[in-house]
């Protein structure tokens, strides 16, 4: 298991970040949405992503603020509301392993060490919220 790295501690007058892009699954994507010219047949299979930010504090107390940039896939897809389960039948083949919270832990995290989440836009393949193991 490999453990996420803190970035190091700031010196008295900067802060440091460091980022780690996190597998959240894959689900296909029409490819016209990316590549023109191509036939409207095509798909393409892509990552779901999530990222975790790790912000150092310069201040006396060093505070380490953990944030999460979009939350990827819902682990179970039966939790996302009737027309949105409709919707993901249409980007088969589609995995939500590992899900957010997996790939956290792989890092030695969990959701309890999260202190914020930012949505970057609302969309079936960016809100793992509210089911059960999941982010909440």
């Amino acid at each position: 298991m490999s453990q996420f790295s803190s970035p190091p501690p700031p010196s008295s007058s900067s802060a440091t970040v460091t980022l780690h892009a996190l597998s959240c699954g894959h689900f296909t994507l029409p490819s016209h949405q990316f590549i023109s010219p191509i036939p409207l047949t095509a798909r393409q299979t892509v990552p779901s992503l999530a990222f975790l930010i790790q912000h150092h504090s310069p201040h006396p107390n060093g505070r380490l603020t953990r944030i999460l940039f979009d939350l990827g896939l819902r682990r179970d897809l039966s939790h996302y509301a009737t027309p949105i389960q409709k919707h993901t039948e249409s980007r088969q083949p589609i995995s939500t392993a590992p899900d957010v919270v997996a790939s956290l832990a792989k890092g030695g995290l969990g959701p309890e060490d999260i202190d914020y989440v930012i949505y970057s836009h609302v969309s079936f393949d960016s809100q793992t919220v509210g089911g059960e193991g999941e982010v909440k």
